[in-house]
Protein backbone atom coordinates (compact mmCIF):
# COMPACT_ATOMS: atom_id res chain seq x y z
CA UNK A 1 0.00 0.00 0.00
CA UNK A 2 3.01 2.07 1.03
CA UNK A 3 4.41 1.52 -2.46
CA UNK A 4 0.89 2.51 -3.91
CA UNK A 5 0.60 5.41 -2.03
CA UNK A 6 4.20 7.13 -3.33
CA UNK A 7 2.96 6.12 -7.08
CA UNK A 8 0.05 7.88 -6.57
CA UNK A 9 1.40 11.07 -5.38
CA UNK A 10 3.89 11.37 -8.20
CA UNK A 11 0.98 11.02 -10.89
CA UNK A 12 0.23 14.88 -12.42
CA UNK A 13 -3.57 13.98 -11.84
CA UNK A 14 -6.85 15.42 -14.25
CA UNK A 15 -10.15 15.70 -12.35
CA UNK A 16 -13.52 16.71 -13.73
CA UNK A 17 -15.69 16.74 -10.78
CA UNK A 18 -15.33 18.65 -8.07
CA UNK A 19 -17.86 20.63 -6.39
CA UNK A 20 -15.93 24.13 -5.07
CA UNK A 21 -17.89 24.39 -2.18
CA UNK A 22 -17.15 20.93 -1.17
CA UNK A 23 -13.75 21.15 -1.84
CA UNK A 24 -12.63 23.75 0.87
CA UNK A 25 -10.51 21.66 3.79
CA UNK A 26 -12.15 21.79 7.44
CA UNK A 27 -8.71 23.47 8.97
CA UNK A 28 -9.08 26.06 6.52
CA UNK A 29 -12.89 26.80 8.44
CA UNK A 30 -11.50 26.57 12.07
CA UNK A 31 -9.10 29.01 10.99
CA UNK A 32 -11.39 31.93 10.29
CA UNK A 33 -12.68 31.09 12.93
CA UNK A 34 -9.92 31.30 15.25
CA UNK A 35 -8.96 34.49 13.62
CA UNK A 36 -12.29 35.86 14.63
CA UNK A 37 -13.03 36.38 10.74
CA UNK A 38 -16.42 34.65 11.11
CA UNK A 39 -18.89 33.46 14.04
CA UNK A 40 -21.14 30.64 13.33
CA UNK A 41 -21.14 29.28 16.87
CA UNK A 42 -18.63 26.74 16.63
CA UNK A 43 -15.53 27.00 19.80
CA UNK A 44 -14.25 23.64 19.36
CA UNK A 45 -12.16 22.57 16.14
CA UNK A 46 -14.28 18.69 16.72
CA UNK A 47 -17.49 20.35 16.50
CA UNK A 48 -16.55 21.77 13.18
CA UNK A 49 -15.05 18.58 12.23
CA UNK A 50 -17.87 16.89 12.99
CA UNK A 51 -20.79 18.78 10.87
CA UNK A 52 -18.73 19.20 7.83
CA UNK A 53 -17.11 15.45 7.58
CA UNK A 54 -19.40 12.46 6.75
CA UNK A 55 -17.83 9.24 8.68
CA UNK A 56 -18.96 5.84 7.10
CA UNK A 57 -22.24 5.42 4.68
CA UNK A 58 -25.16 7.92 5.49
CA UNK A 59 -28.53 6.74 6.62
CA UNK A 60 -30.07 9.73 4.52
CA UNK A 61 -29.43 12.46 2.46
CA UNK A 62 -29.90 14.69 5.25
CA UNK A 63 -26.54 13.79 6.49
CA UNK A 64 -25.34 15.74 3.28
CA UNK A 65 -27.63 18.42 3.65
CA UNK A 66 -26.49 19.45 6.71
CA UNK A 67 -22.35 19.69 5.80
CA UNK A 68 -23.60 21.55 2.95
CA UNK A 69 -25.38 23.95 5.26
CA UNK A 70 -22.92 24.38 7.42
CA UNK A 71 -20.36 25.61 4.19
CA UNK A 72 -23.29 27.86 3.16
CA UNK A 73 -22.96 29.96 6.31
CA UNK A 74 -19.14 30.84 5.82
CA UNK A 75 -20.14 32.66 2.50
CA UNK A 76 -20.36 36.10 4.38
CA UNK A 77 -18.66 38.57 2.32
CA UNK A 78 -16.16 38.54 -1.12
CA UNK A 79 -12.91 38.86 1.48
CA UNK A 80 -14.11 35.73 2.73
CA UNK A 81 -14.69 33.69 -0.25
CA UNK A 82 -11.60 34.50 -1.90
CA UNK A 83 -9.66 33.10 1.47
CA UNK A 84 -11.56 30.01 1.17
CA UNK A 85 -11.74 29.43 -3.04
CA UNK A 86 -8.19 29.95 -2.55
CA UNK A 87 -7.65 27.50 0.14
CA UNK A 88 -9.62 24.88 -2.21
CA UNK A 89 -7.46 25.49 -4.97
CA UNK A 90 -4.11 24.71 -2.85
CA UNK A 91 -5.78 21.95 -1.80
CA UNK A 92 -6.16 19.95 -4.63
CA UNK A 93 -2.59 21.24 -6.32
CA UNK A 94 -1.31 19.46 -2.61
CA UNK A 95 -2.76 16.26 -3.66
CA UNK A 96 -1.14 16.14 -7.30
CA UNK A 97 -3.96 17.89 -9.12
CA UNK A 98 -2.65 20.07 -12.12
CA UNK A 99 -6.02 20.18 -14.04
CA UNK A 100 -8.49 21.05 -12.65
CA UNK A 101 -12.65 21.65 -12.94
CA UNK A 102 -14.47 23.16 -9.76
CA UNK A 103 -18.11 23.84 -10.33
CA UNK A 104 -19.99 25.75 -8.02
CA UNK A 105 -24.14 26.95 -7.78
CA UNK A 106 -23.96 30.55 -7.54
CA UNK A 107 -27.56 30.67 -6.22
CA UNK A 108 -25.96 28.00 -3.08
CA UNK A 109 -23.22 30.67 -2.35
CA UNK A 110 -24.75 33.78 -2.77
CA UNK A 111 -28.43 32.90 -1.44
CA UNK A 112 -27.80 32.86 2.26
CA UNK A 113 -25.89 36.28 2.62
CA UNK A 114 -27.37 37.78 -0.62
CA UNK A 115 -24.11 38.39 -1.95
CA UNK A 116 -23.79 39.80 -5.69
CA UNK A 117 -23.33 37.22 -8.40
CA UNK A 118 -21.07 39.29 -10.62
CA UNK A 119 -18.98 40.57 -8.27
CA UNK A 120 -18.76 36.84 -6.29
CA UNK A 121 -18.30 35.69 -10.14
CA UNK A 122 -15.08 38.45 -10.03
CA UNK A 123 -13.78 37.19 -6.59
CA UNK A 124 -13.92 33.58 -8.07
CA UNK A 125 -11.76 34.65 -11.85
CA UNK A 126 -9.72 36.74 -9.82
CA UNK A 127 -8.60 33.96 -7.33
CA UNK A 128 -8.17 31.37 -10.27
CA UNK A 129 -5.97 33.72 -11.89
CA UNK A 130 -3.59 34.60 -9.13
CA UNK A 131 -3.68 31.49 -8.25
CA UNK A 132 -2.64 30.11 -12.33
CA UNK A 133 0.07 32.99 -12.50
CA UNK A 134 1.93 31.03 -9.32
CA UNK A 135 1.80 28.15 -10.57
CA UNK A 136 2.35 27.58 -14.54
CA UNK A 137 2.14 23.84 -14.29
CA UNK A 138 -1.94 24.49 -13.44
CA UNK A 139 -4.81 24.79 -15.14
CA UNK A 140 -8.01 24.80 -14.14
CA UNK A 141 -11.55 26.24 -15.23
CA UNK A 142 -15.04 27.03 -13.66
CA UNK A 143 -18.40 25.30 -14.33
CA UNK A 144 -21.46 26.52 -13.40
CA UNK A 145 -24.43 24.52 -11.63
CA UNK A 146 -27.62 24.96 -12.18
CA UNK A 147 -29.54 23.47 -8.52
CA UNK A 148 -32.55 22.31 -8.99
CA UNK A 149 -34.07 22.38 -5.65
CA UNK A 150 -34.11 26.62 -6.23
CA UNK A 151 -36.40 25.88 -9.46
CA UNK A 152 -37.05 26.97 -12.12
CA UNK A 153 -36.35 30.81 -11.31
CA UNK A 154 -33.19 30.53 -10.10
CA UNK A 155 -32.61 28.33 -13.37
CA UNK A 156 -33.43 30.99 -15.57
CA UNK A 157 -31.02 32.92 -13.27
CA UNK A 158 -28.22 30.70 -13.53
CA UNK A 159 -28.28 30.48 -17.21
CA UNK A 160 -28.41 34.41 -17.83
CA UNK A 161 -25.41 34.37 -15.32
CA UNK A 162 -23.28 32.02 -16.86
CA UNK A 163 -24.49 34.17 -20.65
CA UNK A 164 -23.19 37.04 -18.74
CA UNK A 165 -19.97 35.07 -17.87
CA UNK A 166 -19.43 32.84 -20.68
CA UNK A 167 -15.93 33.25 -21.24
CA UNK A 168 -15.12 32.81 -17.81
CA UNK A 169 -16.70 29.56 -18.09
CA UNK A 170 -15.92 26.43 -19.63
CA UNK A 171 -18.95 24.28 -18.97
CA UNK A 172 -22.46 24.41 -17.15
CA UNK A 173 -24.14 22.04 -15.05
CA UNK A 174 -27.98 20.57 -13.54
CA UNK A 175 -27.39 18.77 -10.56
CA UNK A 176 -29.70 17.59 -7.35
CA UNK A 177 -32.61 15.64 -7.40
CA UNK A 178 -33.69 14.51 -10.50
CA UNK A 179 -36.73 12.26 -8.83
CA UNK A 180 -38.22 15.38 -7.21
CA UNK A 181 -37.13 18.22 -9.45
CA UNK A 182 -37.39 15.73 -13.12
CA UNK A 183 -34.87 17.06 -16.04
CA UNK A 184 -38.06 17.63 -18.38
CA UNK A 185 -38.60 20.75 -16.58
CA UNK A 186 -35.01 22.08 -17.25
CA UNK A 187 -34.95 21.28 -21.04
CA UNK A 188 -35.32 24.90 -21.84
CA UNK A 189 -32.31 26.03 -20.05
CA UNK A 190 -30.70 23.30 -21.07
CA UNK A 191 -31.08 25.02 -24.88
CA UNK A 192 -30.48 28.12 -24.24
CA UNK A 193 -26.97 26.86 -22.72
CA UNK A 194 -26.61 25.05 -26.00
CA UNK A 195 -26.92 28.01 -28.12
CA UNK A 196 -24.34 29.87 -26.19
CA UNK A 197 -22.03 27.22 -27.12
CA UNK A 198 -21.08 26.18 -23.24
CA UNK A 199 -20.82 22.01 -23.23
CA UNK A 200 -23.02 20.44 -20.61
CA UNK A 201 -22.11 17.74 -17.62
CA UNK A 202 -25.24 16.38 -15.86
CA UNK A 203 -26.29 15.05 -12.19
CA UNK A 204 -28.17 11.65 -13.00
CA UNK A 205 -28.21 8.16 -12.61
CA UNK A 206 -26.70 8.52 -9.12
CA UNK A 207 -29.10 6.02 -7.57
CA UNK A 208 -31.73 6.37 -10.13
CA UNK A 209 -33.00 3.94 -12.57
CA UNK A 210 -31.28 4.01 -16.30
CA UNK A 211 -34.27 5.67 -17.46
CA UNK A 212 -33.38 8.87 -15.67
CA UNK A 213 -29.61 8.70 -17.87
CA UNK A 214 -31.93 7.86 -21.02
CA UNK A 215 -34.03 10.83 -20.36
CA UNK A 216 -30.91 13.27 -19.93
CA UNK A 217 -28.73 11.70 -22.26
CA UNK A 218 -31.65 11.87 -25.31
CA UNK A 219 -32.90 15.41 -24.34
CA UNK A 220 -30.24 17.53 -23.20
CA UNK A 221 -27.16 16.07 -25.29
CA UNK A 222 -24.77 16.31 -23.08
CA UNK A 223 -20.94 15.73 -23.42
CA UNK A 224 -20.42 13.97 -19.91
CA UNK A 225 -22.58 12.46 -17.10
CA UNK A 226 -21.90 13.01 -13.30
CA UNK A 227 -22.41 10.06 -11.49
CA UNK A 228 -24.60 7.65 -13.69
CA UNK A 229 -23.99 4.69 -11.37
CA UNK A 230 -27.26 2.79 -12.81
CA UNK A 231 -25.47 3.10 -16.61
CA UNK A 232 -24.64 -0.39 -16.31
CA UNK A 233 -27.74 -1.89 -15.92
CA UNK A 234 -28.87 -1.05 -19.36
CA UNK A 235 -26.68 -2.17 -22.12
CA UNK A 236 -28.26 -0.12 -24.66
CA UNK A 237 -27.61 2.87 -22.77
CA UNK A 238 -23.78 1.97 -22.37
CA UNK A 239 -23.34 1.02 -25.98
CA UNK A 240 -25.44 4.63 -26.63
CA UNK A 241 -23.02 6.34 -24.85
CA UNK A 242 -19.67 4.09 -26.72
CA UNK A 243 -21.50 5.51 -30.00
CA UNK A 244 -21.55 8.96 -28.84
CA UNK A 245 -18.31 9.01 -26.85
CA UNK A 246 -19.96 10.15 -23.68
CA UNK A 247 -17.79 10.53 -20.57
CA UNK A 248 -18.93 9.27 -17.27
CA UNK A 249 -17.50 11.21 -14.42
CA UNK A 250 -17.05 8.66 -11.70
CA UNK A 251 -17.02 9.29 -7.91
CA UNK A 252 -16.56 5.97 -6.04
CA UNK A 253 -16.21 7.47 -2.59
CA UNK A 254 -19.10 9.65 -2.62
CA UNK A 255 -21.41 6.91 -4.31
CA UNK A 256 -20.58 4.64 -1.09
CA UNK A 257 -21.29 7.45 1.32
CA UNK A 258 -24.31 8.23 0.23
CA UNK A 259 -25.29 4.38 -0.77
CA UNK A 260 -26.21 4.51 -4.06
CA UNK A 261 -23.71 1.37 -4.42
CA UNK A 262 -23.45 -0.56 -1.56
CA UNK A 263 -20.00 -1.27 -1.14
CA UNK A 264 -16.85 0.21 -3.19
CA UNK A 265 -15.89 -3.16 -4.26
CA UNK A 266 -18.86 -3.97 -6.28
CA UNK A 267 -18.54 -0.17 -8.01
CA UNK A 268 -19.67 -0.09 -11.70
CA UNK A 269 -16.41 2.25 -12.57
CA UNK A 270 -14.65 -0.79 -13.10
CA UNK A 271 -17.06 -2.81 -15.27
CA UNK A 272 -18.05 0.25 -17.27
CA UNK A 273 -14.11 0.36 -18.25
CA UNK A 274 -13.66 -2.77 -19.31
CA UNK A 275 -16.68 -2.23 -21.71
CA UNK A 276 -14.97 0.86 -23.06
CA UNK A 277 -17.00 3.25 -21.47
CA UNK A 278 -15.22 6.79 -21.30
CA UNK A 279 -14.93 6.82 -17.33
CA UNK A 280 -12.85 9.43 -14.98
CA UNK A 281 -12.09 9.04 -11.19
CA UNK A 282 -13.10 12.14 -9.57
CA UNK A 283 -13.94 13.15 -5.66
CA UNK A 284 -17.07 14.95 -6.15
CA UNK A 285 -17.08 16.76 -2.34
CA UNK A 286 -13.89 15.64 -1.16
CA UNK A 287 -14.67 17.78 2.28
CA UNK A 288 -17.42 16.24 3.54
CA UNK A 289 -16.64 12.34 2.36
CA UNK A 290 -13.27 12.63 3.74
CA UNK A 291 -11.49 12.10 0.74
CA UNK A 292 -8.99 13.32 -1.64
CA UNK A 293 -8.47 12.47 -5.44
CA UNK A 294 -4.85 10.29 -4.09
CA UNK A 295 -7.55 8.34 -1.88
CA UNK A 296 -9.41 8.00 -4.24
CA UNK A 297 -6.66 6.33 -6.77
CA UNK A 298 -5.87 4.27 -3.68
CA UNK A 299 -8.97 3.21 -3.30
CA UNK A 300 -9.84 2.16 -7.22
CA UNK A 301 -6.22 0.30 -6.33
CA UNK A 302 -7.23 -1.23 -3.12
CA UNK A 303 -10.85 -2.04 -3.36
CA UNK A 304 -12.48 -1.52 -6.93
CA UNK A 305 -9.46 -3.59 -8.33
CA UNK A 306 -8.13 -1.37 -11.04
CA UNK A 307 -4.45 -1.27 -12.17
CA UNK A 308 -1.73 0.92 -12.17
CA UNK A 309 -2.42 0.96 -16.27
CA UNK A 310 -6.35 1.75 -15.62
CA UNK A 311 -5.40 4.89 -13.73
CA UNK A 312 -3.43 6.19 -16.04
CA UNK A 313 -5.88 5.58 -18.82
CA UNK A 314 -8.84 6.68 -17.08
CA UNK A 315 -6.64 9.76 -16.09
CA UNK A 316 -5.99 10.54 -19.65
CA UNK A 317 -9.07 10.35 -20.55
CA UNK A 318 -10.27 13.51 -18.36
CA UNK A 319 -7.54 15.45 -19.86
CA UNK A 320 -9.38 14.66 -23.34
CA UNK A 321 -12.98 15.34 -22.25
CA UNK A 322 -11.70 17.82 -20.14
CA UNK A 323 -14.19 21.30 -21.33
CA UNK A 324 -10.83 23.55 -20.18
Amino acid sequence: MTKNLDWIKEQKKVELHRHLEGAIPVQKFWDLIQKKKIDVGYSQFDQVKSDLQIEGPMQSLKDVLKAFTVVQKYFVNFELVAELVKSAFEQAYSEGIRHLEFRFSPEYMASLHQLDWDKLMQTLVDVQSQFQNQHADFKSGYIAIVSRFYGLDSAQRTVDFAINWKDHLIGFDFADDEIQYPSKDFLPYAKQVHQIGLPLTVHTGEGTPPEYIREVLETFEPKRLGHATTLIQDEKLVEYCLQKNICIESCPTSNYITQVVPDLKNHPIKALFEKGVEVTLNTDDPTPFVCTLDSEWQVALDEIGLSKDDLLKMNQTALKHSFI
